[in-house]
């Protein structure tokens, strides 16, 4: 086996190297070896950078002394990287408000199944749905399955949890005249393409508001190139990558969605012209599309 390229570096600064798919920074804290998988080298270096700070400001106390509360805001920062937005602001809340008031100041080497099983049981009686249980106890275990792999503990605990059953949800899905019905009345609508690509593709609205006029093909084959998605970060909404590396695909566009994208198309270019240099997004297909779904979405 082809041995890893490492990043040299003075003693005490950590490495950087390659591992599997991936990449993981390493530093030594108190005699213990720490570690941050990330998918790339710069987003390991900047793992690192946070490892050495957390190191620096002593956020890393010896593992026998180290809370569940201290361990997972080390975590969260560790994964950080490596997350998009809208999932690590999602782990974030769960940790703040479901974890950390109910089970923080319990050590983590001293953290048992039953700590768990206790939890979820009392946020369930509290009010929680036994779905975002279900979410609430895939964070923990991912965190503490880190943990494990960071021999901050010997096993994972989590291991040995039951979350609750949740019951199979039975989706309502239009009609064959539903449809034709919704596309008949989406021309009028100024995100009426939007609304026909949606409900003839299937394509998550990430999807169909990442989708640049280059993903298009609306002469040849008629298609869509998932390529991208729109996602909400600190900064405002930004293009990244899809919600798993399987949503990239091409997907067909039937002969509706393409005559209401060629008019949309139409439209965009006038309305392009008439604001000549004040045009933003040149290639963003539903430009204002995320601001007019929200507005639509409030009471």
């Amino acid at each position: 086996m082809r041995s890893a390229r490492r990043t040299k570096r003075p003693n005490g600064d950590g490495t950087v190297y390659r591992r599997g798919n991936g990449y993981e920074a390493a530093i030594t804290v108190n005699g213990r070896r720490r570690t941050s998988r990330a998918p790339d080298r710069p987003a390991a270096e900047a793992a690192l950078r946070r490892l050495r700070a957390l190191r620096d400001t002593a956020q890393l106390p010896p593992d026998d002394r180290m809370t569940v509360a201290a361990f997972l805001e080390y975590w969260l920062s560790a994964v950080e990287p490596s997350l998009r937005h809208s999932t690590y602001a999602r782990y974030e809340q769960y940790i703040r408000i479901h974890v950390v008031p109910f089970i923080g100041n319990q050590r983590l080497s001293r953290l048992r199944a039953v700590h768990l099983q206790d939890l979820y049981a009392k946020r369930q009686a509290a009010g929680l749905s036994a779905q975002s249980v279900l979410h609430l106890h895939r964070v923990v275990h991912k965190a503490l399955h880190d943990a494990e792999g960071w021999e901050m503990v010997t096993r994972n605990v989590a291991h040995h949890v039951k979350p609750p059953k949740v019951p199979a949800h039975e989706f309502n899905t239009l009609t064959t005249a539903q449809v034709a019905q919704l596309i008949a009345h989406a021309e009028a609508d100024p995100l009426g393409a939007l609304f026909v690509l949606a409900v003839t593709t299937g394509m998550r609205q990430g999807e169909l508001l990442g989708l640049r006029w280059g993903d298009l093909d609306l002469d040849q084959n008629s298609v869509a190139r998932v390529q991208g998605a729109m996602q909400r970060a600190p900064q405002g909404r930004v293009r990244g990558e899809p919600k798993t590396p399987r949503s990239r695909r091409t997907v067909e566009i039937i002969e509706p969605a393409r005559v209401s994208l060629v008019a949309y198309r139409r439209r965009q270019r006038e309305a392009r012209l008439a604001l000549a240099g004040d045009w933003q997004e040149p290639d963003l297909v539903f430009t204002d599309g995320w601001e007019a779904l929200e507005s639509r979405s409030r009471p």
